[in-house]
């Protein structure tokens, strides 16, 4: 386990160059076989893969991430949204969906760098979705289920690895029952969003996306052909180029945000990452991203009780969340509403 010092250090640089910083005592040097590609057919087999279960917990505790590698039977909303990002931003269509802070969704334009479409998972008539293309809302929402039902595998290999019941994990998601019953009001906590980085010369200071840690419970991003995304070693602060290491195109990235550290006592480890401009000869070919951010309910408890790890006071989801951006600037830039009050709709804080 990560002595909790050296985290505090971690967190409080993220802004460094730490590629530069001289390396810890105990340094290891990367290796790209220490990064764990584990298949889909093998960890969602309860007969078996139990090796490939334990390659998936231990690859995430070492590296801080592991490549999962799907079926092309499973890739079919991966590949749609990707179709359908690159018909949203290219049209005038986004122009009318800008982000709306009540809600947390909508399109934002970052000039020169990138621009994005956030969703949250909703089926209310009174939500206008993108018109064009036609088949965006459909798309989007298959594309959140298939990343609903990997983060369930994962959270399973996840509750193996400190032997507990996965549903520890399960319980914070939204709950079925309130999509169902709650058609017209719901919006889920967890986010997904299309990216397209411009890949436009630009300033360091404007570099794609700047070192962070996401603040949710996992994050699951396909791996794409203008490979940028940089992973941070959790132990010899290493930037390690995570999408070049992809052994097929089929493979989606996994990794940790500080609910899940917080939730597991650093047995499970936030990684720092960034998307750093391309290389000289990939310069101008744009990059999209789907990236699924998935995070608990507001009202759901972290408790570290009960999955046998040393007593923190519990918390809730949207207390948590407050407390990290207090003086936090969320990883987009955005100004953070969804950490409570007009963020989350009234109708899921019922609780509170």
């Amino acid at each position: 386990m990560r002595r909790l010092p050296s985290r505090r250090w971690g967190l409080s640089t993220n802004r460094w160059h730490l590629s530069q910083a001289p390396p810890p005592p105990s340094y290891v040097p990367f290796k790209p076989e220490d990064a764990a590609h584990v298949a889909w057919e093998d960890i969602a087999n309860p007969e078996g893969g139990a090796d490939s279960r334990a390659a998936f917990v231990e690859s995430l505790r070492k590296v801080g991430f592991v490549f999962l590698s799907l079926p092309d039977s499973m890739m079919g909303p991966i590949n749609s949204s990707y179709e359908v990002a690159r018909q949203f931003f290219a049209g005038e269509a986004k122009k009318h969906h800008r982000m709306r802070e009540q809600r947390d969704v909508g399109y934002v334009n970052m000039p020169h760098i990138k621009e994005f479409y956030q969703m949250r998972y909703t089926k209310s008539p009174t939500e206008v979705w993108p018109s064009q293309p036609e088949n965006f809302k459909e798309v989007a929402l298959e594309y959140y289920d298939l990343m609903l039902r990997i983060t369930k595998e994962c959270f399973k290999m996840m509750a193996e690895g400190i032997k507990v019941d996965a549903e520890h994990f399960v319980n914070l998601l939204d709950l079925e029952e309130r999509k169902e019953k709650e058609v017209d009001t719901f919006y889920g906590s967890t986010l997904f969003r299309y990216f397209r980085y411009k890949n436009k010369p630009c300033l360091p200071e404007d570099e794609p996306c700047k070192v962070h840690t996401d603040i949710g419970l996992l994050t699951i991003i396909p791996v794409t052909t203008v490979p940028q995304l940089q992973m941070l070693h959790p132990d010899n602060f290493e930037w390690i180029d995570a999408e070049p290491l992809s052994t097929t195109k089929n493979e989606v990235i996994v990794f940790c945000g500080e609910m899940m550290e917080r939730l597991t006592m650093y047995y499970y480890r936030a990684v720092m990452h960034r998307v750093n401009p391309p290389p000289v000869e990939l310069m101008g070919q744009e990059r999209y991203s789907l990236v699924y951010l998935c995070r608990g309910r507001p009202d759901a408890v972290m408790d570290t009780v009960k999955l046998n790890s040393p007593v923190l006071e519990p918390i809730t989801i949207a207390e948590f969340m407050r407390q990290r951006y207090t003086n936090k600037e969320s990883a987009n830039g955005l100004n953070t509403m969804q950490v409570g009050g007009v963020g989350f709709p009234t109708e899921n804080l019922k609780a509170f």
